[in-house]
């Protein structure tokens, strides 16, 4: 009480049985239906726990496949989970370099008048212009911690 965020943060979380899954495999569906609708309506995508937090390897791989099917973040029960998930969902300088350079590319196709527009091979439309300013806000976000 008497804390209130300046604005309110709007996420859904995946959550499954209290006993449990190692990999997963069997929530695939439900799994994307959460990326699919919570893309839909603007809001974040919270990934599951990984129940055994001692398996640091198939957290990561259950964290790295997480990301890239869209979420962006996941759950934690232990504090040795923390750094791995971090590392997993943050962007990589890779990522972070094309996005800004793609930004930049847009911001000029802009003054030049111009709407979509091709970028190392690919076309660029706003899609692609907010995935990249995700990039670059997750990128911001993750240096800051």
């Amino acid at each position: 009480k008497g804390r209130e965020l300046e604005e309110p943060i709007h996420l859904v979380t995946f959550v499954e049985t209290a006993l449990g899954t190692k990999d997963a495999k069997e929530l695939l569906y439900a799994w994307q239906k959460v990326v699919v609708t919570t893309k839909a309506f603007g809001l974040q995508a919270i990934d599951l726990v990984y129940i055994d937090c001692q398996d640091v390897e198939g957290l990561r791989q259950q964290a790295r496949e997480g990301a890239l099917m869209g979420f962006t973040g996941k759950q934690v029960i232990h504090p040795n989970q923390i750094k791995v998930v971090q590392d997993e969902f943050a962007p990589s300088p890779e990522r972070i370099k094309w996005a800004t350079e793609l930004i930049a590319a847009f911001q000029e196709h802009q003054k030049l008048g111009k709407g979509a527009f091709t970028f190392h091979g690919s076309m660029i439309d706003m899609p692609s212009l907010k995935q990249a300013q995700n990039i670059v806000t997750m990128a911001s976000t993750v240096q800051g911690k």
